[in-house]
């Protein structure tokens, strides 16, 4: 599983390396691209400065129910994921492109590989070429869910989960989430940084 030390190795080369173009930058992650099909708990992408995929790992490839990269080349998250998710990922991919935002541990929902949504972090950073200009994106979603279901605490966070995924677009009260779980404020926020390394506030939030 990808480390916070890994995410911040991530952060220092992309600051380091300015491609000339797009192109540029491609060719010089090809060796790479291999080694980064193989983690299967982070999507990775790079994106263009009009927010169309450039590239994306093997495993973000699978969780938009492709065999191969070639359908998602040109096209925008909003096109390519369904349209709860998608719209919002272009909405962060044009303000890391027009603003330089700099996006970090950025709660969400995402799909895993059985296109069922589950939460992860992500993080975008604007692509630079040697003149200041922004030229791309590149970004990472790493996998919290990844907690067996035989875990002792898992089986009170199955149905808070649910609740949470079915009703994320409207407020949700702690109480009601204490209830569904059946423990008290106090076990439930040990279970979920247990589970998900987040508070329930967070995974409200």
């Amino acid at each position: 599983m990808l480390s916070a030390d890994t995410i911040g190795t991530v952060v220092q080369w992309q600051n380091r390396f300015r491609p000339e173009t797009m192109d540029d930058l491609l060719a010089g992650m090809a060796p790479l691209m291999p080694l980064l099909d193989v983690i299967a708990n982070a999507a990775i992408f790079i994106k263009d400065q009009n927010a169309r995929y450039l590239y994306a790992n093997q495993t973000l490839v699978q969780r938009c129910g492709q065999k191969d990269l070639k359908p998602l080349l040109g096209k925008t998250s909003a096109e390519v994921f369904p349209a709860q998710l998608g719209p919002a990922y272009t909405e962060q991919d044009v303000k890391v492109l027009e603003g330089g935002l700099v996006l970090e541990n950025q709660l969400e929902l995402h799909l895993f590989k059985n296109r069922e949504p589950g939460w992860c972090l992500t993080y975008k950073w604007p692509l630079y070429k040697l003149t200041g200009e922004i030229i791309g994106l590149t970004g990472i979603s790493l996998d919290l869910q990844t907690a067996s279901d035989t875990h002792p605490a898992y089986k009170h966070l199955v149905a808070v989960d649910a609740f949470i995924r079915s009703n994320f677009n409207r407020p949700i009260m702690m109480d009601e989430l204490t209830a569904i779980a059946g423990v008290s404020a106090a076990q439930l926020e040990r279970y979920c940084k247990k589970i998900y390394q987040l508070t329930p506030r967070q995974m409200i939030h």
